[in-house]
């Protein structure tokens, strides 16, 4: 995978390996309520020694568990949520990580069999480690969306989405970030053959002097990401697919500022 489109400070030419391990399980406490349990393991490994474990120490691992226990408060309606996100990342050398506790209440609503809605609101609670000491904050959690499904003779997927909440950092010169995410993905079968689908979202990073890597003095800065995607699909016969894409991103940092246009054509194969 390449670099430049999530890492600033990177080389055009970057690569990395990312792998992750994810489970779940969902336990039913009575008709109205049940249990959900997760919990997942993820590191990445550049290929360049000096940028992943050297100097800059972007290479990493991370543990996650989440736990949320759901209620139905009107039956195949609405569902109230009590849940709450661990996570422990650690970046390779002496650079540091984070843990972050966010614990959270939300609610799912059918607002009609075409329209539906989620809505997650709390804290996130986190502390930033680095080699000269470590820093306490607090911020916001808020994810939220809506999806519109409309039956008909074609289906029209559209789906929004806002969020705000503590992350990784996507460069290397702070250990963490608060970052709001806003996006929107329309998908239509135009025929039974062909599919279009495109996709439009927003990610600005906040970065706080006190997230800063051990032994660097810098301000409090922002990170702007804007990504747009549109794709289209034929239906060869029952399990091949030819697709056809378009991408554009655009960012700006303390970093760098680049954009980048990408074009993709592809065959796919459902197994």
């Amino acid at each position: 995978k390449e670099g430049p489109s999530e890492v600033s400070g990177a080389n055009d030419d970057q690569q990395f390996i990312q792998n992750s391990l994810k489970g779940s399980m969902n336990y039913v406490l009575n008709p109205q309520s049940h249990l959900m349990l997760g919990a997942g393991y993820e590191f990445r490994e550049w290929d360049d020694d000096e940028y992943g474990k050297g100097t800059k120490n972007n290479n990493y691992d991370e543990l996650q568990a989440n736990g949320m226990y759901v209620r139905q408060l009107n039956a195949d309606v609405t569902q109230g949520i009590l849940g709450a996100n661990y996570v422990d990342l650690e970046y390779e050398g002496d650079r540091g990580g984070y843990e972050s506790v966010t614990v959270f209440t939300g609610v799912d609503h059918l607002f009609n069999p075409d329209l539906t809605g989620y809505a997650r609101a709390g804290a996130s609670f986190v502390d930033v480690e680095s080699e000269t000491g470590e820093a306490d904050s607090t911020s916001p959690y808020f994810d939220a969306g809506l999806t519109l499904n409309p039956e008909g003779r074609t289906s029209v997927d559209v789906i929004g989405s806002l969020g705000f909440q503590a992350y990784r950092s996507n460069n290397s010169l702070y250990n963490i970030q608060n970052r709001l995410n806003v996006g929107t993905s329309i998908r239509h079968d135009l025929t039974a053959k062909i599919t279009v689908a495109a996709a439009v979202s927003f990610i600005k990073g906040f970065y706080e002097s006190d997230f800063a890597v051990g032994g660097t003095t810098l301000p409090d800065a922002e990170d702007n990401y804007l990504s747009f995607n549109v794709r289209c699909s034929y239906q060869v016969n029952r399990n091949n697919f030819v697709e056809l894409g378009y991408e554009f991103e655009d960012r700006s940092n303390i970093v760098d500022e680049w954009d980048r246009n990408r074009i993709e054509a592809g065959w796919r194969v459902r197994l």
